[in-house]
């Protein structure tokens, strides 16, 4: 077979580009930290690391969505608190109320009091976090109550639950429904917050003994509360332990799966550079076609 220069030409040039080729891949290497940085460098572990990658979303996601729960449950914790003064202060003057001594004017005193209290602890249910209240259901847009108003106008059944996920297959409800604690006063007779207290308002008023009983379950109600808020972020703590170890051992498998030994890279990418240079100065004395004067010499 006759080896043509234009043969020879081709040959050199294919040699220069496949070294050149090599050469760039190494550079990217080192210059990009991985070792895939394209699907054909490793179909199987291009593909796991998109895979990797998405879970590692799906974690740094359910981890903002812990840390988000843990501000609302605080939020919720310290809202109930100062409900939890507003009714200690109420029984303080109920007892009082119940002094046979007092005239009506005093009692009167203690009832506006009262009535006040009532305004305060309104004020905690309508507590909001971040513009979303916390006490609405899941209409957290729309205030629970109005001003100088007992209806509530959150979300009710099937539609009082906040839910947040926080961890695979987990979630918690990190809400605290305000119609079953509130309720809707005395025109709804629910036996709630609002509807003690105004209750105890009119009978202080009226002369008749006060019933203790009533704000004492109310404030057994707010107890249990602040408790299942606390016993959640317990549940949300130990989640977020959970994310952490997770996000720790995925970042790993995705480095493992795609970063480059450095090293090596480095060692490779020195290599490549020579058979380049090698691969130009080869083909630089084959690409010198020879000429009639060349054999006349």
């Amino acid at each position: 077979m006759r080896i043509t220069d234009g043969m020879l030409t081709a040959a050199s040039l294919a040699s220069i580009q496949r070294s050149q080729s090599r050469a760039f891949d190494a550079q990217e290497q080192v210059t990009t930290g991985r070792r895939i940085n394209h699907a054909s460098d490793d179909a199987d572990g291009a593909a796991r690391a998109v895979r990797l990658r998405g879970q590692l979303a799906g974690i740094q996601r359910q981890g903002q969505n812990a840390d988000a729960a843990t501000s609302w449950l605080e939020a919720t914790e310290s809202a109930l608190g100062e409900v939890t003064s507003i009714l200690q202060r109420a029984r303080e003057l109920t007892v009082q109320a119940g002094n046979d001594t007092l005239s009506a004017t005093n009692r009167a005193a203690i009832a506006d009091e009262i009535d006040q209290l009532v305004e305060s602890v309104r004020d905690q249910a309508n507590t909001a976090l971040d513009g979303r209240q916390l006490f609405s259901g899941a209409q957290t847009s729309t205030r629970p109550y109005a001003a100088g108003s007992d209806g509530y106008l959150g979300g009710r059944s099937g539609q009082d639950v906040v839910a947040l996920d926080i961890g695979p297959g987990v979630s918690v409800q990190v809400n605290t429904p305000g119609l079953a604690l509130f309720g809707e006063g005395t025109a709804a007779a629910d036996g709630a917050l609002f509807d003690t207290l105004r209750t105890l308002s009119a009978e202080i008023r009226a002369g008749t003994t006060p019933n203790l009983r009533a704000l004492d379950r109310n404030m057994t109600a707010i107890a249990d509360a602040r408790a299942a808020a606390g016993a959640t972020q317990n549940r949300v703590d130990a989640a977020k332990s959970r994310l952490q170890d997770l996000e720790t051992a995925t970042t790993k498998l995705l480095s493992d799966t795609e970063d480059a030994d450095m090293a090596k890279a480095i060692l490779t990418l020195s290599t490549q550079q020579s058979a380049y240079q090698a691969a130009l100065q080869s083909g630089a004395s084959v690409l010198q076609h020879p000429t009639l004067m060349d054999f006349l010499k």
